[in-house]
């Protein structure tokens, strides 16, 4: 009989996606369930995935200024978690941060049960924080992290598990509607689009010396607008949301946020980034991820405040051997399969725990 795993997660694309990564790899050995907020983009996206999907309540905790309401739900939310687990009996609780997956790691703390802590951010969330020292295996993906968490007994790097889906650039080009022969830059903001980066990067586009092909996710809500502001500039293609499989392989350079899903597709693509991180992400999480990348030599930093200087920047990145050097150095932060080898620890310590 196939046993069963839990994991807690939920809130943004970026807890979610690398937990159904996984899940899909494991799914062949074991049997999964997830644990989120009944209201959050998880209650959609995991059943959408095939997988069965326990809705409980949540809440962000502010605590300068706490809210009854918001306790009320975390403690309710809690009990409800407490109460699945106890039914469902699984070997183990797989946690990926956020807010959202609070319920599950605690109940699973408080019964007794294995859990496990992904963490793809150099700086790492709260939820890790609190949990990170009573964590079976906390899996990491920028070292930079361990530096906040001086008390955890088990930890290992793996990449951030994506999709792995690679694309001949001809003819993810070719399906994109984009140049075979120039350097293409694709812009992206996160599936909402920026507003910021949909202002500020046509701009920076206008004063390049160089010739370059951009191709401009600008989110749906902001593609007539972005079409509209960018109709004169010629090799500007805009597009309201762009399958990421196809833009990641067409591309040579991009200019994005710094959310871990996103900067560790680019890397995975061997894509160098511009990096703008969004300024007002909790605990400027984005601002240390950027830096991590910058100093691993695959990507460059420009904060908002400093993105007069994005034209130049840009600018210098596109020298052919500055491109290449970076190319190379973003593809080993995010090496093949990573799923395969999340999924190799957790079966090493489900077995730990059978033969101790």
């Amino acid at each position: 009989m196939k046993k069963l795993i839990v994991f807690a997660t939920g809130g943004t694309g970026g807890h979610i996606f690398p937990a159904i990564a996984i899940a899909k790899e494991a799914s062949e050995d074991f049997k999964i369930a997830f644990i989120g907020s009944k209201n959050g983009m998880e209650a959609k996206i995991i059943p959408e995935a095939g997988f069965k999907f326990y809705g409980v309540k949540t809440g962000k905790l502010n605590r300068s200024r706490p809210n009854p309401f918001v306790l009320i739900n975390i403690f309710l939310g809690l009990l409800k978690a407490i109460r699945i687990l106890q039914r469902l009996k699984p070997s183990i609780v797989i946690g990926f941060g956020g807010f959202a997956s609070f319920p599950g790691i605690l109940a699973a703390k408080l019964l007794g049960i294995p859990f496990i802590l992904q963490e793809g951010n150099a700086f790492p969330g709260k939820v890790t924080r609190w949990f990170a020292k009573s964590s079976e295996l906390l899996a990491y993906g920028y070292k930079e992290a361990l530096e906040f968490l001086p008390k955890v007994k088990n930890s290992l790097q793996i990449a951030y598990p994506i999709r792995e889906q690679i694309i001949d650039r001809l003819e993810a080009r070719h399906r994109l509607d984009l140049p075979e022969q120039d350097l293409v830059a694709f812009v992206m903001g996160g599936s909402q689009g920026s507003v910021f980066l949909n202002n500020e990067v046509p701009k920076a586009f206008e004063q390049l010396g160089s010739s370059i092909s951009v191709l401009h996710s600008s989110g749906s809500k902001w593609q007539n607008d972005m079409i509209e502001k960018t109709v004169l500039l010629k090799n500007y293609q805009v597009q309201g949301f762009v399958d990421a499989s196809l833009a990641w392989s067409a591309a040579n350079i991009a200019i994005c946020r710094a959310g871990v899903g996103t900067l560790s597709e680019a890397a995975f693509y061997g894509v160098p980034c511009i990096m703008i991180p969004l300024a007002s992400s909790a605990e400027n999480h984005q601002l240390h991820n950027a830096r991590a990348v910058e100093k691993a030599g695959a990507g460059w930093v420009v904060e908002q405040k400093e993105i007069a200087n994005l034209s130049q920047i840009w600018q210098n990145a596109l020298n052919p051997d500055v491109l290449q050097e970076a190319s190379q150095n973003a593809k080993k932060l995010s090496p093949a399969g990573s799923a395969k080898e999340f999924l190799k620890a957790i079966k090493n310590l489900i077995n730990e725990k059978d033969n101790s």
